[in-house]
């Protein structure tokens, strides 16, 4: 009961929807945190850590992840090149988008 209020605390003090507790990621922590015992230690990720190295790796998986997926499905569904006229440096910007379901 103790670590369900104190879940319930994190995500309403932190203005994250209740629905975030019932998604498969949440259930991963908590599944993680069952098995990691006291070699994990008492600290969790300071900001710096989470919107640093932490962010930094997990954006590697993530983008990974999603150019497997595009590589598996191009055929399917396709890819679309677009560019919004916007430009960096005088080089322009192009937005690619690919459908995956």
């Amino acid at each position: 009961m103790v670590l369900s209020v104190a879940i319930a605390d994190l995500l309403h003090s932190s203005t994250v929807h209740e629905g975030a507790a019932n998604t498969s990621k949440f259930n991963k922590i908590i599944t993680s945190a069952k098995t990691v015992g006291p070699a994990y230690g008492n600290e969790p990720p300071c900001r710096e850590q989470v919107g640093g190295p932490l962010l930094d790796s997990l954006s590697v998986v993530y983008i990974k992840h999603a150019l497997e997926r595009l590589g598996e499905y191009k055929y399917d569904y396709g890819l679309t090149g677009a560019s919004g006229g916007a430009t960096a440096h005088r080089t322009s910007l192009v937005n690619f988008l690919g459908i995956v379901r």
